[in-house]
C-alpha cells in the first residue's frame, strides 16, 4: 500500500478525511500501534490544511500581468474564486508555476510565489509485519 499524500486531497475533503481518521482511531483503541498511524494521519491532514488555506490567502496578493489593462486581477480571482472546494497543494503548486513560467505573474509577485511551501508530509497507515514485530519487541 503506498503512502497516503495529503497534498492530493481537495480542500473541500479535509474535514470528511480527518472526521474518518478520528473514526478509525476510536475502532482501534484496543490496539495502539494501529492507532497511532491514524493520529499522524489526522497530524498531517490538519497541517496541509492550515498549509492550503494560508496559500489561498496568499493567492489573493498574487498580481497577474495584464498588460492592457490598468487593473490587475490576482492569481486568485482568475483561478480559485468560486472553485475553493476543489482545490489542492499538488493543483496549487503546478498552477502557479506554470502560470509564472508562462509569464502570467506580475513581476512584484514572483518573489511571493518563491516563498511559498507545498510539500505536505506522507504518512503510510499501513501495518505489516515488520510493525507487529516492533510491538512484540515493545511487550517482550
Amino acid at each position: 500500500m503506498a503512502p497516503i499524500s495529503p497534498s492530493q486531497i481537495q480542500s473541500g475533503n479535509f474535514r470528511a478525511a480527518i472526521t474518518l481518521c478520528d473514526s478509525k482511531i476510536s475502532l482501534l483503541k484496543n490496539k495502539p500501534d494501529r492507532a497511532k498511524k491514524y493520529e499522524a494521519l489526522k497530524k498531517a491532514y490538519q497541517a496541509a490544511q492550515t498549509k492550503l488555506n494560508k496559500i489561498v490567502e496568499k493567492c489573493k496578493t498574487i498580481k497577474l500581468a495584464n498588460p492592457t489593462g490598468p487593473d490587475k486581477k490576482t492569481f486568485f480571482d482568475e483561478y480559485i474564486a468560486g472553485k475553493e472546494a476543489m482545490v489542492t497543494l499538488a493543483w496549487l503548486s503546478s498552477k502557479l508555476e506554470d502560470v509564472r513560467d508562462s509569464g502570467g505573474i506580475a513581476a512584484e509577485s514572483v518573489t511571493i510565489i518563491e516563498g511559498l511551501d507545498f510539500k505536505a508530509k506522507e504518512v503510510d497507515v499501513h501495518y505489516d509485519f515488520i510493525d507487529a514485530t516492533k510491538n512484540l519487541t515493545k511487550q517482550i
